[in-house]
């Protein structure tokens, strides 16, 4: 009686074919689950995350490093006008106009998602921008884009790109085709309802597509496997009469010369090759997430939303599909695809979809993953797939945005290349001093241990630069002993100093002292008197970081040096030495993200929160121009926010060590 009751149900508010559909779903979500078992054995309830976890980074070259790995990244053409979408959604539509008008839906929610002013809205009839993204991806290790090939029994839609593509053999990047086979509809589903544009599947559809794709295959760019060109279909279900349609398809491309095809399934909407029973009518498969993916186990119950909505869980979501890779056992090969992110609330009012947790840390995970999975493959056959390079109204791109700039990207080949996921430290080289062109130079100095003031001044002297110092203290006593000693010790000098009597912390006296003449420096060096327990090798930490950071004309000259050479780099500091357990953001994070908030700074606070030992660092002024132009007046962990005020002005935040 109940399942009659659901379905009756199911009819009232779908109709029939509505309701069929859902029946059929149901299957196929069943069958999945019987396939992969009881996922809970994979998934931890426990997994503590951000809505969103990234930070600003800029663009890396990885041109020097070779992968055994050919990653594919799908590409999405709908970034140009077309009649079609004109008629249907408003004369000037592409994939720009959802992003555009995107809002958030929720507390914290990473809308709306803006394109770098590397990339800027673009318009791909524009092959310079099509020969920018192919650079782009090259320079990160990216094999070949997949396009979607939206093909409707010979018509055709958003086929300029790759026909660009195609009329411009300079352009170095391989490439594939995936036939987009779903009708176009209302609801961007590729369901039967409000349907824009079908998929008829006419009886002379196999060979007409074959012919079709003919020009494309001859492209010596086209993705090969022992000369057997690679067709990627996105639904497999929704073919009439698959099995006799593959082979259709197999006999025409003999037929017309091309030879032997390789026919890979795109594993989506709760079916793979075996649920399908097709496993032997293709070659490969191709995971599709967040396809295959939305279980009950991922949902997130943390967040809440006005409309209805799916929110899942991206940690879980990598659990979860990383932990089946060893133990799903498959007749043919089966290609792993990593997704950044997911959200696709710029197409839809309500029922979106957002993967939240988003985070590097996870991004890297299960791109390490899939490389390590495709070792298993045969040399010429190991290939990963990225969901995707330009997916901006779904929320996963690998391409810069203004808010994190190339995260994703830079991850992405830090994970592929087998590179630590946080940039290794910098290693200096010594450098004469008079091979450096010296810039306007500040160093300010807090101190409140007096009995560290000749061994500071000592430091101070040593640099091989004209410099203005800047000293606080926290009583005028104090200020006055500092003066006294640096008129005996070092005439010389240019000395500033002031006194804060009611400052918790080193950082905000920097900010006050300073906010009124950054402007007028290059670099500034900020060092304090702090005393910590901790050693390196026997000697005391804060001794350790003077003769680093001040050590010898040669380390300054050095560092120095670094800045001239990086205009974008913003804070420079001595790779972090202290236990890990300290690093943590222990009860910081509360009060960073309330200091974010008072600044304007929209930002996650990364679970990576290294910075600077004791924080003594050198700085570009100018990366830290937000905190300096507020009108802060009391500290709020200001050392743990140095980092994103940097990252959020577009500055690089860089560790260094000295080469022995």
């Amino acid at each position: 009686m109940s399942f009659l009751h659901s379905a009756k149900n199911s009819i009232k508010a779908n109709g029939f074919c509505g309701a069929l559909r859902v029946y059929k779903n149901h299957l196929k979500i069943k069958n999945f689950y019987k396939q992969y078992g009881d996922v809970k054995d994979i998934v931890s309830d426990d997994v503590a995350s951000e809505v969103y976890d990234s930070d600003y980074q800029n663009n890396a070259d990885f041109s020097e490093y070779k992968s055994f790995v050919k990653p594919l990244a799908f590409y999405l053409p709908q970034f140009h006008t077309i009649p079609e979408n004109d008629a249907w959604w408003g004369e000037g539509f592409t994939e720009w106009t959802n992003t555009r008008k995107c809002e958030p839906r929720f507390n914290k929610h990473y809308q709306p998602r803006e394109p770098h002013d590397d990339i800027g809205y673009y318009n791909l009839e524009d092959v310079n921008v099509l020969k920018s993204q192919a650079e782009l991806a090259k320079s990160h290790g990216i094999y070949g884009f997949c396009f979607y090939h939206y093909w409707f029994s010979g018509k055709r839609l958003l086929e300029k790109p790759v026909d660009i593509l195609l009329d411009h053999p300079e352009i170095d990047i391989n490439f594939l085709l995936c036939w987009a086979n779903e009708n176009w509809t209302k609801a961007w589903d590729g369901q039967s309802n409000n349907v824009l544009i079908k998929q008829n599947y006419a009886k002379s559809d196999p060979e007409q597509f074959i012919d079709d794709l003919q020009k494309y295959i001859n492209d010596p760019r086209y993705i090969k496997i022992d000369s057997k060109p690679v067709i990627l279909i996105y639904n497999c279900s929704e073919i009439p009469n698959v099995k006799a349609t593959f082979s259709k398809m197999r006999k025409r491309a003999k037929e017309t010369g091309i030879g032997e095809i390789l026919i890979w399934a795109c594993r989506t909407h709760h079916t793979t090759a075996q649920t399908l029973k097709i496993t032997d009518y293709i070659d490969a498969e191709v995971e599709f997430p967040p396809h295959n993916t939305a279980l009950d186990v991922l949902k997130e119950d943390s967040i809440t939303t006005n409309e209805r909505s799916n929110i899942y869980n991206y940690n879980k979501l990598v659990q979860f599909v990383t932990g089946r890779y060893n133990e799903e056992k498959s007749k043919k090969p089966v290609y792993r695809t990593v997704m950044a992110a997911w959200d696709n609330s710029c197409r839809r009012k309500d029922n979106y979809t957002v993967y939240c947790g988003f985070s590097l840390k996870s991004f890297y995970r299960w791109v390490r993953a899939a490389v390590e999975n495709a070792s298993s493959l045969k040399e010429n056959e190991r290939f990963i797939f990225v969901n995707a390079f330009n997916e901006w109204a779904e929320g996963t791109y690998l391409e810069p945005d203004k808010k994190y700039g190339y995260a994703n990207i830079n991850t992405f080949s830090r994970a592929l290349f087998g590179l630590p996921l946080n940039k290794p430290a910098t290693v200096l080289t010594k450098t004469e001093p008079e091979n450096v062109t010296a810039p306007k130079i500040a160093v300010q100095a807090h101190i409140t241990s007096i009995d560290v003031l000749s061994q500071i001044i000592g430091h101070i002297e040593k640099i091989p630069f004209n410099f203005d110092l800047f000293v606080s203290t926290d009583t005028p006593q104090k200020l006055q002993f500092i003066k006294n000693s640096f008129a005996q010790k070092c005439p010389n000098i240019s000395l500033n100093t002031e006194s804060f009597e009611n400052t918790k912390d080193d950082i905000l006296p920097l900010v006050l002292q300073m906010k009124s003449v950054y402007k007028n420096y290059d670099v500034l060096c900020h060092i304090n008197s702090k005393k910590s327990a901790f050693t390196v090798d026997g000697q005391n930490l804060r001794s350790y970081l003077y003769d680093n950071l001040l050590g010898n004309s040669e380390k300054i000259a050095a560092i120095i040096k670094e800045f001239n050479l990086n205009t974008s780099l913003g804070l420079a500091f001595l790779k972090a030495l202290t236990p890990k357990e300290q690093s943590g953001w222990a009860d910081n994070r509360e009060a960073t993200e309330q200091l974010l908030n008072y600044l304007k700074i929209s930002s996650a606070t990364p679970s990576n929160t290294a910075f600077a030992d004791m924080h003594m660092f050198w700085a570009n002024p100018k990366s830290l121009a937000t905190l300096f132009e507020s009108d802060i007046t009391e500290s709020a962990a200001l050392p743990f926010s140095l980092r994103f005020v940097a990252t959020y002005n577009k500055f690089e935040c860089s560790e260094f060590c000295f080469k022995d």
